[in-house]
């Protein structure tokens, strides 16, 4: 039987992981069990050598988007661990909306009018 490992993925949708003709939608943060943020898949271990072998400098493994453990188990600990880790596409906050953006008060007023 075949070492199964527990990949977690952050990438909003998750990704497809692909080597030679065998293609695994890896589950992301938009899946039905989100730890984290992460959503979590169960792949053969060597599937998953070879695809990391291949993409181990992309930024989504640099930067923590997509991580393994040995089992369900060690997921919930190592997502959680990870929770803080940002994918570069949340959502922005209106107070602070970016380097640049000036806030639009007459917007923002009239918004708080209609909410009334």
């Amino acid at each position: 039987m075949a070492e199964m490992i527990t990949i977690g993925c952050k990438l909003p949708h998750g990704i497809v992981a692909q080597v030679s003709d065998t293609q695994i939608h890896i589950n992301g943060a938009n899946s039905s069990q989100v730890i984290g943020g992460y959503g979590q898949t169960v792949v053969d271990k060597s599937f998953y050598e070879q695809w990391a072998s291949i993409y181990k400098d992309a930024a989504f493994f640099v930067n923590e988007l997509v991580f393994i453990v040995k089992d369900a188990r060690s997921f919930k600990d190592a997502a959680t661990e990870r929770q803080d880790v940002a994918t570069g596409v949340e959502g922005v906050n209106p107070d602070k909306p970016g380097l640049g953006i000036k806030e639009d008060t007459e917007a923002k007023s009239r918004r708080k009018t209609v909410m009334q």
